[in-house]
């Protein structure tokens, strides 16, 4: 199944830049949070940024295809309280993790257009996230030291897996003259947990991640 949506999303890259008729530049925020099935580690959403740039082509009156390639941040919050030994609060520490990702997806987009201009859409298709950089803020050294050693918490980049999945979306388009702005909002379909840490597996934990994206596209008809 992995091998299936590499070449085809591969082959989309590819074959849209002799097909294509609008480029477009997305930006937006993702709100993320992670899931652990042993443990309630970073549960607490987190707003990253996403940018792409893509074309969509094949167009039709109902439907047309939509390639982007770009980059987004997933990860999640985590605030940990102390007490003493009578359950009294002594101090909070607060974690953030956020994991850097090159994001691939091509979309069969399903339109109904409400007027000359303006076009709504709902649309699905293969994504692929491949981990490209981590970075760990707390105001608790002792965390950060956690983060990045060989434990169940160790978020580095060479225990994170290449994503593969679909993503979801619906948008709203408006077209004025050879331009196209788009509204978007899609979610994040993961095929199994995003780690690969062997501490994990030990553990029999596995984690999880949830992503949704908010984006504001601007393109520009080729033809």
């Amino acid at each position: 199944m992995k091998k299936v949506i590499l070449v085809s999303t591969l082959l989309s890259v590819i074959s849209f830049y002799s097909f294509s008729q609008v480029i477009k530049i997305g930006n937006g925020i993702d709100i993320s949070s992670m899931e652990n099935s042993k443990f309630n580690l970073l549960p607490n959403k987190r707003t990253g940024y996403v940018g792409t740039i893509g074309l969509d082509y094949f167009e039709h009156k109902y439907f047309y295809l939509s390639s982007e390639i770009g980059y987004l941040q997933k990860g999640g919050k985590d605030a940990i309280f102390f007490t003493d030994q009578s359950g009294q609060p002594l101090s909070e520490s607060k974690v953030d993790i956020r994991l850097d990702y090159l994001h691939i997806n091509t979309t069969f987009r399903g339109r109904y257009a409400i007027n000359n201009s303006n076009t709504v859409y709902v649309g699905i298709g293969p994504k692929i996230d491949i981990p490209v950089n981590s970075k760990i803020s707390s105001n608790n050294d002792h965390f950060i030291a956690l983060f990045q050693e060989d434990t169940p918490l160790d978020y580095r980049v060479k225990n994170l897996k290449t994503s593969f999945g679909l993503l979801p979306e619906i948008g709203f388009t408006y077209d004025m003259n050879k331009f196209r702005f788009d509204i978007n909002a899609a979610y994040l379909v993961n095929f199994g947990r995003i780690d690969k840490n062997p501490i994990n597996d030990e553990l029999g934990n596995k984690v999880y991640n949830n992503t949704f994206l908010f984006r504001f596209n601007v393109g520009y008809k080729l033809n």
